[in-house]
């Protein structure tokens, strides 16, 4: 198996990635929904699905190749028989205890994909933390911009290494998808939504605190080369420091997400993936703290 180290990030290739054989894709692709991608054929929505896939697989093989054995996918749990769209990627814990996996299918099941503030603490309760993975298709724009040719090169894979270096950890916003939104206006919109009263008058103070509460406590971004058949797995931060440093971005991908609607975190923000069994206990702890 080869793997490559650069900075915080990860090169494997698809023919080292370990995937879960049991998977079955074709029942996501029936019952994934189009959301702001309207439109979208069966085919695409597969398409997309692999993709998302891959990145899962690879993510999940660079924890075993690191020893770290604390990544549980959500795929190798759940008990809806792929109908119900996943409240998160995956779990971090030592331990997957019965009464974790029940809380977790139970909550998906009678409420929808989206976990309660509630929810989500009774899971860390039992030193367990959510996990979202972002893949996105390597755009040859990238690629272009770091005169990058060639894997084998190392002055060219840290050129696109640095360009990579230069985006964002994404996830969406907990209220709205979609809109032609900037942070102020976007705060404003969920005050009107929910009749938020703000505190000492820091409207965006107290909208991101709800969106931290509604968050998953880890973030991973994953670039898909499917050209050279690479995963590019670009390190991972935590919740507390993704809202610390957090923006409101509408990303364009014509074709596909005219409005989507994202909080970005820089990637330079992150830590390797390596570091994640002794760094994630210490940050997320002190998330835990500042919730009592």
């Amino acid at each position: 198996m080869y793997l490559q180290l650069i900075n915080n990030a990860i090169i494997i290739n698809f023919d080292d990635i370990i995937a879960d054989k049991n998977l079955n894709i074709h029942k996501l692709v029936v019952n994934t929904f189009n959301t702001w991608q309207k439109g979208r054929t069966t085919y695409q929505k597969e398409s997309d699905t692999n993709i998302g896939k891959i990145a899962e697989f690879a993510v999940a093989t660079a924890f075993r190749i690191f020893n770290i054995p604390i990544y549980y996918p959500y795929d190798s749990f759940r008990k809806d028989n792929f109908k119900l769209h996943a409240p998160f990627d995956a779990l971090l814990c030592e331990c997957l205890e019965d009464d974790l996996v029940e809380l977790i299918n139970s909550s998906v099941k009678k409420n929808g994909p989206k976990l309660s503030p509630e929810v989500r603490k009774q899971i860390r309760k039992f030193n367990a933390f959510t996990v979202e993975i972002k893949s996105t298709r390597l755009a040859k724009k990238y690629k272009e911009r770091a005169h990058f040719t060639d894997y084998n090169n190392p002055k060219e894979v840290e050129s696109l290494f640095s360009e990579l270096d230069s985006l964002d950890f994404l996830t969406y916003p907990f209220f709205l998808r979609e809109g032609d939104l900037n942070i102020e206006n976007y705060c404003k919109f969920v005050k009107d939504k929910i009749g938020l009263s703000s505190i000492d008058n820091d409207l965006k103070k107290d909208v991101l605190k709800i969106e931290k509460e509604n968050s998953d406590d880890v973030y991973i971004r994953v670039f898909i080369d499917e050209d050279a058949r690479k995963a590019i797995i670009m390190g991972w931060v935590d919740k507390k420091t993704f809202y610390e440093n957090a923006s409101l971005m509408k990303l364009i991908q014509k074709g596909k997400s005219e409005k989507a609607l994202y909080f970005v975190c820089p990637l330079r923000m992150g830590r390797p993936l390596a570091d994640i069994n002794s760094l994630l206990i210490y940050y997320l702890n002190e998330a835990r703290e500042g919730e009592k």
